[in-house]
């Protein structure tokens, strides 16, 4: 019975440090350098709304002429 027990906390064990490895890299995806946070900030600036504006006014008198 103890053998079973060890064995069952060593898996646990390496079930804990694989899910906190797993986190690290979801984490680093999230906010690390090309993270997602850093991508939509980059098209934040990219689109301004100055830009979407001007689109949308040249779409609108194009249809009307």
């Amino acid at each position: 019975m103890k053998e079973e027990n060890g064995l069952a906390y060593q898996i646990l064990v390496l079930i804990i440090i694989i899910v906190i490895a797993m986190a690290g890299v979801i984490i680093n995806k999230i906010i690390g350098k090309n993270g997602v946070i850093e991508k939509a900030t980059e098209v934040e600036t990219e689109f301004t709304k100055e830009d979407v504006l001007e689109k949308i006014n040249h779409k609108v008198t194009r249809k009307v002429y």
